[in-house]
């Protein structure tokens, strides 16, 4: 090495040396709380309008209706476990996903509860659809023969927040 460039590595490294000691300005530090504080409010507003349901799976048979020429409204239903038959109520909304009809290329049904009943071991629920077999992709479904799929009954809709502040307090209390 030659000496010229010998002597400006010494020059920088004490300059580096120098702002590396240095307490960072005040602009530096106010502009890292504010992000800070901007992206903490941010996640917030986020987490309490973002919707987390909770849901109950189960397997789901739709029946072809007896005269489909008259009728609309076509029935399912649902084989649900016996311990999640208390959290179910009539009206609660049903995402049902169909085995022969893809749901990635024909979209899901929507369906409502109509009525819940149990006999000794096994626990039905009786499902309708209200809007027929249209699905979310607004494409008819005809039913010629019993369809059979998953369902996921939406139990509750929490917010996100919620659910946080709940996993915090179960882990407090």
């Amino acid at each position: 090495m030659n000496k010229n460039n010998l002597r400006d590595s010494e020059l920088r490294s004490a300059g580096v040396q120098s702002l590396l000691n240095k307490n960072p300005n005040w602009v530096i530090l106010k502009g890292n709380l504010f992000i800070s504080m901007l992206l903490l409010f941010s996640l917030s507003v986020v987490c309490y309008y973002v919707k987390y349901p909770d849901f109950v799976n189960s397997k789901v048979i739709v029946n072809p209706p007896e005269n489909q020429k008259y009728t609309k409204i076509i029935f399912g239903r649902l084989m649900v476990p016996q311990t999640d038959l208390i959290k179910l109520r009539k009206g609660q909304k049903v995402i049902v996903k169909l085995y022969d009809f893809p749901y990635s290329e024909y979209g899901v049904l929507n369906a409502r509860i109509h009525q819940v009943s149990t006999n000794g071991k096994n626990s039905y629920v009786d499902i309708v659809f209200p809007n027929g077999l249209r699905t979310s992709y607004d494409k008819n479904i005809f039913v010629k023969k019993e369809l059979k799929g998953n369902a996921e009954i939406v139990v509750q809709d929490t917010r996100l927040i919620e659910r946080i502040f709940y996993q915090i307090k179960k882990l407090l209390g």
